[in-house]
């Protein structure tokens, strides 16, 4: 399973983190760490001017998340992603990433054809 934390923080500065569980010998872990995230049923989005959001992959399952949202094991989740997954280039902006900068800041941008 590849586990992806994208952040996109208030300056509109993205850090992306990778964990690719099948080349990882703490595996377990990580997949335990996914699955508590319930990324299947996600909070709201409610992103708040100045804070920054992030977008969640494990798996099939993505969720997208303002900072303040993060809480429990999907906090504990992006924060492990964050600081042991291995970081991409920040100029390899998904569209994915680019519709979560998008939303910050018109939270009235439709969810769907992404």
């Amino acid at each position: 399973m590849e586990i992806t934390v994208t952040s996109v923080g208030a300056d509109g500065t993205v850090h992306r983190g990778v964990v690719d569980t099948a080349e990882r010998a703490d595996a377990p872990r990580w997949e335990q760490l996914a699955d508590a995230a319930h990324l299947e049923v996600p909070p709201p989005y409610s992103p708040e001017p100045g804070q920054p959001v992030y977008e969640i992959r494990a798996g099939d399952h993505v969720a997208q998340v303002a900072e303040q949202n993060l809480a429990g094991p999907l906090r504990e989740l992006v924060i492990a992603v964050l600081s042991e997954g291995s970081w991409l280039a920040e100029g390899a902006l998904t569209h994915a990433a680019a519709v979560v900068v998008n939303r910050r800041r018109d939270p009235g941008v439709s969810r769907g054809g992404h």
